[in-house]
């Protein structure tokens, strides 16, 4: 899910939010192998090049764990810094 706020015509602030399962293939000392899910947060910023391109970054920070699934769930935190250039699909 993601909120987006429009600053001029070519730019944005957004605050995103998503959780969605995945597959840790090694057990260690914070969560064992199998099913696990990744819960993130993230602010951001989204800016214009010319009619086809963008440049995105955002500071957020992800969660991993198994939810309890499994016996070892410590899971793993990060934080999170991307920086980006996308295209328009349209």
């Amino acid at each position: 899910m993601i909120f987006r706020k429009k600053i001029t015509e070519s730019s944005s602030f957004y605050f995103l939010a998503s959780l969605g399962p995945g597959y840790i293939n090694k057990t260690t000392e914070r969560m064992e192998k199998g099913i696990g899910f990744s819960d993130n947060l993230a602010f951001g910023f989204s800016k214009d090049i010319g009619k086809k391109f963008f440049v995105d970054t955002r500071l957020g920070y992800r969660h991993v764990s198994n939810a309890d699934i499994n016996e070892i769930n410590d899971g793993y935190d990060a934080m999170v810094a991307d920086l980006g250039i996308g295209f328009y699909i349209n």
